[in-house]
């Protein structure tokens, strides 16, 4: 029984071990994955005057036709692109609202487009 007990506890001790060096694995992967999306962030608000215009070129003035999220989202990009310094929140925020903004884009575009697929799309 006291073999069985510390054969147990060796294990235990193991999978600690394990557990702890894949959680820190991972800790590090992420840690990679946001300082390449700081990056991107960072070079998509340089270009976002561009990308702003596209939209609202495109749209022609229409910007009704899109969700009134979508719209201040763009409106706050803009408004974070002409900053000069950004913290890290403020580069996750700003990636947070481009990603919730393209989702309502490609929606609307289905909406218009193809709305056969929306019954097989949950958004």
């Amino acid at each position: 029984m006291k073999k069985i007990i510390i054969l147990l506890l060796i294990c235990f001790l193991f999978s600690g071990c394990y557990t702890t060096k894949a959680f820190v694995n991972v800790e590090q992967q992420q840690a990679t994955a946001i300082e390449e999306a700081k990056v991107a962030t960072t070079l998509m608000l340089q270009n976002w005057k561009f990308r702003s215009g596209l939209i609202r070129g495109a749209l022609q003035g229409r910007l009704d036709v899109l969700p009134q999220r979508t719209v201040a989202a763009l409106d706050e990009l803009d408004r974070l692109a002409a900053e000069e310094k950004l913290d890290d929140r403020t580069l996750g925020y700003a990636l947070g609202l481009r990603i919730s903004m393209l989702q309502d884009i490609v929606k609307e575009m289905l909406k218009q487009y193809a709305p056969n697929i929306l019954q097989y799309v949950k958004f």
